[in-house]
């Protein structure tokens, strides 16, 4: 055999190579694009009927705890029906401890009464924009509104008996503004008492935000909010007593900023399991080419006539996706 012959077997071998990885290639380049582009709307998706959203909130005078649930009214709208308590502190609080006794308790002086807020609440979680990857976020508006329930109770200090020090005992009573002062307040009694002499104060509550849901999980779905509250009383609020430059107000305006966790229920109210979102890949993207049997002594060459049936399967496992492809020749 000639130099001629053999470098046109070669170049022969090396076009039905060609013909076989080109085709494989261009079909493995288009699968991973597809499946880079996957999104969570090509898994296998389950209406939910229903939210139950817990988190701990905190705003610039305070913190609190919050309760809602959501039912679904349309995929993108949800009835929002919750409960929150908060803490409200007056801006003029000032932490303050008896510089003679190591033990004493911090209190804030001036300060009459602690301030709770119980918030029932009606309202609605729009749908901004939908997760569209597992590792996008989902963005939603709240709006709520309900009673301000303001629950007031006086509060207690320690007093050193007699007024000068050292003190001979100590004594728990109600702050009275005109009677205690830094020269004989020891410290800060227990929270508990007073529960009995609590005073409710009826008023109004609204509450707009957005809520930022990132987890990739459907259950245990972890996100943060986002708003502002008004909390407005018909009357004053006496948090603290009104010494010099001490006023309290009525209207109460909050900035906050909410850690959630929310759990999904299915349209027969079980519970969605733990675990990550399968996304459920379609068929055509289990490509399988038909294997044609060849002696282990066969030739590269001989191994080139297999090419029209790889191509052939290629061309078949696109057009079932949709898309047009050139039958191969």
């Amino acid at each position: 055999m000639g130099r001629s012959e053999l470098r046109i077997g070669l170049t022969l071998c090396a076009h039905a190579r060609m013909r076989i990885l080109l085709p494989l290639l261009l079909s493995v380049l288009g699968v991973a694009h597809v499946s880079a582009q996957q999104t969570i709307y090509e898994e296998s998706r389950v209406p939910y009927k229903r939210e139950l959203i817990g988190g701990v909130l905190i705003h610039g005078d305070g913190w609190g705890l919050q309760f809602y649930h959501a039912k679904y009214n349309t995929a993108r709208e949800r009835r929002l029906l919750g409960l929150e308590l908060v803490g409200m502190k007056h801006p003029k609080e000032i932490k303050s401890f008896n510089p003679y006794y190591e033990d004493s308790r911090g209190y804030f002086y001036g300060k009459a009464n602690s301030f709770m807020i119980l918030r029932p609440t009606y309202g609605q979680k729009l749908q901004i924009t939908d997760k569209i990857r597992r590792s996008g976020v989902e963005v939603n508006f709240i709006w709520g509104v309900g009673p301000s329930l303001g629950l007031l109770k006086p509060v207690y200090l320690q007093i050193g008996k007699p007024d000068r020090i050292p003190y001979a005992n100590i004594v728990t009573e109600r702050y009275d503004p005109a009677v205690h002062d830094v020269q004989n307040i020891y410290g800060r009694a227990t929270w508990f008492n007073g529960l009995d002499e609590m005073k409710l104060y009826p008023g109004g509550f609204g509450r707009i935000a957005f809520s930022f849901e990132y987890s990739g999980q459907v259950t245990g779905l972890k996100g943060i909010e986002v708003g502002a509250t008004m909390d407005a009383y018909p009357k004053v609020v006496p948090i603290m007593a009104e010494l010099e430059g001490v006023v309290n107000k009525r209207f109460f305006f909050e900035f906050y900023l909410a850690s959630i966790r929310k759990e999904v229920y299915l349209m027969n109210d079980t519970a969605v399991a733990e675990g990550p979102e399968r996304v459920k890949k379609p068929d055509w993207l289990r490509v399988k080419l038909p294997r044609r049997e060849l002696p282990e002594s066969a030739g590269g060459c001989e191994r080139a006539q297999a090419a029209p049936f790889a191509k052939a399967a290629i061309a078949r496992t696109w057009a079932s996706a949709g898309v047009q492809v050139r039958p191969p020749s």
